[in-house]
């Protein structure tokens, strides 16, 4: 309970920040819509599994749909990974499973408090992991349907980390066959849901949205080359390999010299699925959102081998050292702010709400927010309930980022488009439905914002250009507010 505090109190400066606008956009709007009839990748574009949007509908269905709320779920998620890490590490002395707690509690202090599918699937995954082992030691069904059960959820929230349930799940349950019947089933109920979504949308159709679209059409626009990284990004990639690869090391010495010892391993192996998450797009929020674990739970190397407050202290300081050492400017310097500010010894972390309806949105700028508050009165001053909202980049042919969040603003407008989310690859590819879902709105917001994206990969290429002969041939321009534009179906079409 007192690492659960002092984490919460490192947490709780982050949930004032600003939004992140298609991101947290997305798990304010998507539940949303599923509580209006829609469904994922039938209705609207998803890449990951419907578990984090169905536990989010269920909560504003029950609370309301708020940025508030999202976050409150979020700041959960991040407790959960802080609690499962002690749980984890605990078997080696409450102390050891404190301080890996704590440099858990240092790195999600850092990110954002969105409620992200990533770290729902990572709580559930390393607690899943932790029942399963505690199942095998203590030959308990209920603890391995209770760890397939979370396992099967990871993989709901995220369908990227089967592998790395898989892998951890296989070398616990390995020499523990009555416990695998109870373990499948509890990860197979978990998983139902997918079932419900391919008879809705079709088995092919689910297979391309969450498998192959983000393999072969999105990846090359949003994957960043190691090369273009800053020199402690880099450093940060290598001590998380290097503590992946540590663990695994660990955990093999110690099943070699105790069959029965395999929870190092698994967690190795855990952390080794996670990886591609972080290397695909190594930037310091992707790391940092994937190091939480591996590096973490790394002084577990030492302490496998003999366990005490000798060992462990010494494991976690060096820890620590090391990560402030190689992140100076990305991990050090925040993390001593965000104590400053959980102290009250340093002013928050500036944001400016756009407001609408009772419903608000937190952003990085005054000006930004402005402009946000103007785009909302054009939007009430030419639409009616019920009308089609298209929300995206004035650049149609670059669909890079979007400004989802606007969306949640505007309940009583319908989203007119499929890609509530910009992604591309996708969006923008030749023949794809972003023109024709264009051509049915009645009113177009379009953001120049992010015109100027400019990563080392395949999102500077420009797609089709065909929304952009729809938006000129039917849609008149009626307000601009800074970087924003406000559309309509022009007079004589009308």
């Amino acid at each position: 309970m007192a690492v659960l505090v002092l984490s919460a109190v490192l947490l709780t400066p982050s949930l004032s920040t600003p939004g992140w606008q298609m991101d947290e956009g997305m798990v304010l709007v998507y539940p949303e819509r599923i509580l209006e009839g829609d469904f994922p990748i039938r209705d609207f574009e998803s890449l990951y599994g419907p578990g984090n949007y169905l536990v989010l509908a269920g909560v504003y269905a029950t609370l309301g749909t708020d940025i508030d709320t999202e976050r409150a779920i979020g700041f959960l998620y991040r407790l959960l990974i802080i609690a499962g890490v002690f749980a984890a590490a605990s078997r080696w002395g409450a102390l050891a499973g404190a301080g890996c707690a704590l440099i858990s509690a240092i790195m999600l202090s850092l990110v954002h408090p969105t409620a992200f599918s990533w770290t729902g699937a990572i709580a559930a995954a390393i607690w899943g992991v932790t029942f399963l082992d505690s199942a095998a030691s203590r030959n308990s069904r209920w603890k391995a349907f209770a760890g397939g059960l979370l396992l099967g959820v990871a993989v709901l929230y995220r369908w990227d980390l089967g592998i790395a349930v898989v892998l951890s799940a296989a070398v616990i349950l390995w020499r523990q066959r009555g416990q695998i019947v109870p373990a499948l089933s509890g990860f197979v109920i978990a998983n139902l849901p997918y079932v419900w979504l391919a008879a809705l949308v079709g088995p092919i159709p689910l297979i391309e949205r969450l498998l192959l679209d983000p393999i072969n059409h999105i990846d090359e626009g949003r994957r960043l080359p190691f090369a273009s990284l800053g020199t402690e990004q880099r450093s940060l990639a290598v001590i998380l390999v290097a503590s992946v690869a540590i663990l695994i090391v660990s955990g093999l010495i110690k099943m070699i010299r105790d069959r029965d010892q395999r929870f190092v391993l698994a967690l190795g192996l855990l952390s080794l699925g996670l990886l591609p998450q972080a290397l695909h797009r190594a930037d310091t929020v992707h790391l940092l959102f994937v190091a939480c674990i591996p590096l973490a739970l790394v002084p577990l190397a030492a302490l496998v081998h003999r366990q005490g407050a000798i060992v462990a202290i010494p494991a976690v300081l060096m820890t620590v050292a090391i990560l402030f050492l190689v992140a100076p400017d990305e991990v050090a310097a925040p993390a001593f702010t965000t104590a400053d500010r959980a102290l009250g010894q340093a002013p928050p972390e500036p944001s400016f709400e756009a407001r609408r309806g009772g419903r608000h949105f937190p952003l990085p700028s005054f000006e930004l927010a402005g402009e946000v508050q103007a785009v909302l009165r054009e939007l009430d001053a030419n639409s009616e309930p019920g009308d089609r909202l298209f929300v995206g980049p004035m650049d149609l042919r670059r669909t890079n980022y979007n400004d989802t969040f606007i969306y949640h603003l505007t309940p009583e407008l319908e989203p007119a488009t499929y890609f509530l989310e910009m992604n591309p690859g996708t969006a923008n590819r030749e023949g794809s439905r972003l023109a024709e879902d264009l051509s049915t709105a009645d009113i177009i917001v379009l953001t120049a914002h992010y015109d100027s994206w400019d990563e080392p990969n395949a999102s500077r290429f420009p797609g089709s250009t065909e929304p952009l002969g729809i938006l000129r041939s039917r849609f008149c321009q009626v307000a601009q507010h800074g970087g924003y534009s406000v559309w309509v179906v022009c007079p004589e079409l009308s």
